[in-house]
């Protein structure tokens, strides 16, 4: 059973964090992270995107430590619109996959964010589908020094 927590930033932010922490590599940082969660039998998932190249996956409890890595679907550079937002994008689908399916594996969860960001940079910014569910009406509340 996983458990919460889950990192995911991209690569050049664990390499700036692995400097900071004086690790070699992203690897090591990897390791220096999941460490005090496998003492105490806690699963720790740690995601490194790297824009259009891969996706490295750190996961560990206990004695374990995994580290993988995996290379993101070719999507055609003409397809490509705007990048913005891509990486959200990732982290959004990846976590819906998780906690919405019954049994999901990380792998599946990669493929999905994948998946996700492969849609969103196919457009430019954020574009809404037109049945939005409207919002619920909240009457605002005046309250002492708040500018309304």
């Amino acid at each position: 059973s996983w458990s919460m927590p889950i990192w995911c930033l991209e690569l050049a932010e664990f390499i700036a964090l692995a400097q900071i922490y004086n690790c070699d590599d992203v690897d090591a940082l990897a390791r220096l992270l999941i460490k005090p969660y496998r003492k105490h039998n806690r699963n720790k998932i740690l995601i490194a995107t790297d824009g259009c190249r891969s996706v490295r996956l750190y996961y560990g409890a206990g004695s374990k430590f995994v580290a993988e890595c995996y290379p993101v679907p070719v999507i055609q550079g003409n397809l490509v619109i705007d990048t913005t937002g891509a990486g959200d994008s990732f982290v959004a689908g990846f976590l819906y996959k998780f906690m919405n399916d019954e049994s999901p594996t990380l792998v599946d969860c990669i493929r999905y964010g994948c998946k996700v960001a492969g849609k969103v940079i196919r457009q430019v910014g954020c574009n809404l589908p037109s049945s939005v569910p409207s919002s619920p009406s909240i009457a605002p509340s005046a309250k002492e020094g708040m500018i309304p």
